[in-house]
């Protein structure tokens, strides 16, 4: 599992992404935009979608009204004309080194919770992973998102997987061919077939937790 531990400034997510599943920093070239990330400070961790910052997200986060520079004007303490600053910075099209911004997370509040809850601005410590199963993340990723709707349709797809496993396996020990075969081997083979479904239901339960606040 390739990780990336860093203390990183901490930037409130823009108003439209609050809802959105996703974290902006920049990673190394092991991170690709897009891929679910684990993000862990201390014994919270929580899974979510990663993107990389760019040229025009800074110039368009800088330039906002609501927002702290992270890059354009931040020696300039009055907020009124840090802004001015970036917005005509923003207006030229001045380039951004990236680079310089590599220490930047813009993350939302309902992350910030889940990872034991902290106020933007200060640095703090993250470790961030890339996921060695990529599709128990996204999964993962699914029931933690701020998004209610993705998460109770994440949980009812896990439900229903859970059922019609649970079924296949009850229907499969009493086919009279596999039954015969399972006998030789195993003396109750319905039973174990409970036992079999109970135990991916308890994986089922794991996979649908959310975040904790």
């Amino acid at each position: 599992m390739s990780c990336h531990i860093s203390n990183h400034r901490v930037f409130a997510a823009l108003h439209e992404d609050t809802d959105k599943g996703w974290v902006w920093l920049v990673l190394d070239k092991g991170f690709r935009s897009r891929m679910t990330i684990k993000i862990s400070r201390g014994k919270r961790s929580a899974y979510c979608e990663y993107r990389s910052l760019d040229e025009n997200f800074v110039r368009r986060y800088d330039s906002s009204d609501y927002t702290t520079s992270m890059y354009f004007g931040v020696e300039e303490r009055n907020h009124v004309r840090q802004k001015e600053l970036a917005r005509d910075a923003a207006r030229r099209r001045d380039p951004v080194d990236l680079d310089k911004v590599r220490d930047v997370i813009v993350i939302s509040d309902w992350y910030r919770k889940a990872l034991g809850g902290f106020e933007t601005g200060g640095p703090q410590h993250l470790t961030i992973c890339k996921p060695w199963c990529s599709q128990w993340a996204d999964l993962r990723a699914a029931c933690q998102h701020p998004e209610p709707g993705v998460r109770v349709a994440t949980r009812v797809a896990i439900l229903g997987t859970w059922l019609g496993v649970a079924a296949f396996l009850s229907a499969l020990a009493e086919v009279a061919p596999v039954k015969c075969w399972l006998e030789h081997s195993i003396r109750y083979p319905a039973l174990y077939a409970l036992v079999l479904a109970a135990l991916f239901g308890v994986w089922c339960l794991i996979a649908g937790r959310g975040v904790k606040h």
